[in-house]
């Protein structure tokens, strides 16, 4: 009780200083009509002012160090660039704020890849090929892996650009399906279902919907999943593993809690 209490106040608290911060807001879908200020938005001098102040009790936000046990995307193909993976991964990173990381490798038959997703300190195991004898993807997540293949990917002879796209949510969708999420009723989402390279195009969204966010999220806690993505530099401060400041603000903020630590 207290958890979904304390969850609720600070939604309540975010809100509110979204909404203070944000301002005056368009007038979506009516012609000719300028922005309508919200009761008592402040102008822009004053919203710059409360993100400065913002910055300077909080540091800006920094990227967590990618530790183990997280998510690791190995690769084993060299069809796509690497960078169509670090889409997946980012995408992965804002949603669930969990570790994800990559590793170049080889992979030739589906025992490999088993034996070095159980005999690592990965949480789940997100192998890529480019192997026409396999199928598209696949799937293990009692045993924390999965396979997804750029061959089926590339049938219809798409550009560069357009599979590096496909490969990033397909990807993301064996992140998905390894960490036990099955596929969402919910149209838009990443795991909705495509049986076709058309209906995988037609995909918009960039993270999951609630039906597949959930259970993704409580197998990420069941796997002991490290923390990932960005956080206030003061949290990494007062959690140890802050990078050097970058700049006045941040190193005032390191040494205050460097000192708090000492006078404790």
């Amino acid at each position: 009780m207290k958890r979904i209490v304390l969850m609720a106040s600070v939604a309540l608290t975010v809100c509110a200083f979204a909404q203070t911060v944000n301002g005056p807001v368009a007038n979506a879908g009516k012609t000719g009509v300028g922005p309508v200020m919200r009761p008592g938005a402040p102008d822009a001098a004053t919203r710059a002012r409360l993100q400065a102040g913002m910055y300077a009790r909080m540091g800006g936000t920094v990227m967590r160090p990618n530790l183990e046990p997280g998510i690791c995307f190995l690769n084993a193909q060299k069809t796509v660039a690497a960078s169509a993976l670090d889409v997946a991964m980012m995408n992965i990173r804002n949603e669930f704020r969990i570790s994800c990381y990559l590793r170049e490798g080889e992979f030739t038959a589906l025992g490999e890849l088993a034996k070095f997703a159980s005999g690592t300190n990965h949480a789940c195991v997100v192998c890529v090929v480019d192997n026409p004898e396999f199928p598209q993807m696949l799937a293990a997540p009692d045993n924390g892996w999965a396979l997804v293949n750029v061959a089926p990917l590339k049938a219809d002879s798409p550009d560069s650009s357009k599979l590096a796209e496909r490969l990033a949510k397909l990807a993301y969708r064996g992140f998905g399906m390894a960490m036990g999420a099955g596929f969402s009723a919910h149209a838009g989402g990443l795991m909705q279902p495509a049986s076709t390279l058309k209906e995988l195009d037609a995909i918009y969204g960039k993270a999951s919907p609630p039906d597949c966010h959930f259970p993704i999220q409580n197998y990420c806690e069941l796997r002991k999943v490290a923390r990932g993505g960005v956080a206030p530099y003061r949290i990494a401060c007062i959690e140890g593993w802050a990078p050097p400041p970058k700049d006045e603000v941040q190193r005032k903020i390191a040494e205050e809690i460097k000192n708090l630590k000492k006078n404790k």
